[in-house]
């Protein structure tokens, strides 16, 4: 028995029934519910883990790992049921999925059935479609992280690496530290670049792999693949639901798959819609006339919404500071700015990428009248409206804002990070002459800047000829990971 239990339970009502899966931070039990009579997935925090230096930072990534899971429903992503504590170690409960994983599938079969390929992979973008709409990015997709189930449907799975599409990656994951295995990882990686199209990387490199065995690959997956699998992620598709369009297009009637799917193939599952997004706080205000509009006490909407952010409580968050400026709507008197200022940072912090470009811009507009052009918190909203038109893949725009932002007078240690945020978006659009040359700019670099500048040149080195690459449906060889 793993951890401090309680009549032989983990957390009083979990009784571990198998060997577990070691991952990254956790190992992965088959359990059993013993107050609602089911079996689960239960991951245990590495006891290890515990012991180093940095345990609050990892027990705190390890519960984030829930929070981003639970971001998003959908039948290709597993339920998550449960977030807890058992003495010293964070545990998460989730729906228990069986089946096998895409490594054992490629691993066993050769050449994977090129139905089942087109099936599987459209599956894994219908996922994706749902996870960047929710700003999420997993950036640790790969065969042994996704599992088919008996009925043909896939389960992605293990989101200790994902972030939130709103923030810098750099924030989690230093720039050089690449979290996951290392072939599907794109290469903007090594600079701390993680974006929609870092994931679709992946996904080419999964496709890659289903196809691998076959004597001749149709030109449609031949070069979808390529595209994916493209060093510029600009290259690469726009968006995982194209790549889901591209793939269902191709569909044909499936073969048997002995000893994976025992079950009628659940062609259902590839079927997804847009998220519904609740509707605005003011929308919903303009839909409750029971009650006229009181001006909102707005330091305690402030305080209650700090404690919630501190709580990682984001959207809680956001939610608090919409009520408390719909209340305004009728009422004779301007939104308080820093309601407006606060909401555009909640959002942000909550990975609304979308929404938080337009709460910034309204902020701003609130703020201008109130604080000079070069005030610190006007500076801090407009580097966040940049780094969201980023986050979007709006590079063009993002550049544009950074290149204002640099003009700016500012901190070294700010000034130094602008410049190395806007090097990252030149980088992006494969520009890496730009890139240096705005680094190469800085009168005196602070170590980071010399890092970044390093990997940059790295980056711009001529890649050794890899056939894996270029060759699409050849064997990628031994496998770890």
């Amino acid at each position: 028995m793993n951890g401090p239990a309680h009549d032989g339970l983990i957390a009083g009502r979990y009784e571990l029934s198998q060997a577990p899966l070691v991952g990254g931070m956790g190992e992965i039990h088959r359990a059993y519910d013993t107050r609602l009579d089911r079996f689960v997935a239960l991951k245990l925090i590495h006891r290890d883990l515990l012991e180093d230096d940095g345990a609050e930072e990892f027990v705190r990534r390890f519960r984030r790992e829930a929070r981003l899971a639970a971001r998003v429903r959908h039948p290709g992503i597993p339920v998550i049921h449960d977030l807890g504590q058992d003495g010293r170690r964070a545990y998460i409960v989730s729906e228990w999925v069986d089946g096998s994983t895409l490594r054992e599938l490629v691993d066993e079969v050769q050449p994977v059935p090129l139905p089942w390929t087109v099936f599987l992979a459209a599956q894994v973008s219908a996922v994706l479609a749902h996870t960047h709409a929710a700003s999420l990015i997993h950036r640790d997709l790969a065969p042994d992280n996704v599992i088919l189930c008996p009925d043909g449907a896939v389960k992605v799975v293990d989101f200790g690496a994902a972030i939130l599409h709103g923030s810098l990656s750099t924030r989690l994951t230093p720039p050089g530290l690449v979290v996951g295995r290392e072939r599907y990882q794109a290469p903007e990686r090594i600079l701390g670049i993680s974006t929609p199209r870092t994931d679709l990387y992946a996904l080419g490199r999964l496709l890659q792999d289903l196809l691998s065995g076959h004597d001749r690959v149709p030109d449609e997956l031949a070069v979808l693949a390529a595209e994916l699998t493209s060093d510029n992620p600009q290259h690469r598709p726009g968006s995982a639901t194209e790549v889901f369009d591209r793939l269902t297009a191709l569909l044909e009637p499936l073969p048997p798959l002995v000893g994976f799917v025992t079950r009628p193939a659940a062609a259902t599952i590839l079927g997804y819609t847009e998220l519904q997004r609740r509707p605005t706080a003011v929308a919903a205000a303009q839909d409750r006339s029971a009650t006229p509009p009181s001006s909102p006490d707005v330091r305690r909407v402030r305080s209650l919404a700090e404690r919630y952010g501190r709580d990682e409580q984001h959207h809680r968050a956001v939610e608090v500071l919409e009520q408390a400026i719909s209340q305004t709507v009728g009422i004779e008197r301007p939104v308080p700015a820093e309601l407006q200022r606060d909401l555009a940072m909640a959002l942000i912090a909550a990975g609304e990428a979308s929404r938080s470009v337009s709460a910034c811009a309204v902020a701003l507009d609130a703020l201008q009248d109130r604080l000079p052009a070069g005030h610190p918190a006007i500076l801090r909203l407009r580097r966040e409206q940049a780094r969201a038109h980023a986050s979007m893949g709006d590079t063009g725009t993002a550049i544009t804002l950074y290149r204002r932002l640099i003009d700016e007078p500012s901190e070294d240690g700010d000034r130094y990070a602008i410049h190395e945020e806007l090097a990252v978006q030149y980088a992006v659009l494969g520009d890496t002459a730009a890139a240096l040359a705005i680094l190469d700019a800085l009168p005196e670099q602070a170590p980071a800047a010399h890092d970044m500048t390093a990997r940059l040149r790295l980056l711009a080195k001529p890649a050794p000829a890899d056939e894996d690459r270029t060759r699409v449906g050849e064997s990628s060889g031994p496998r770890s990971g």
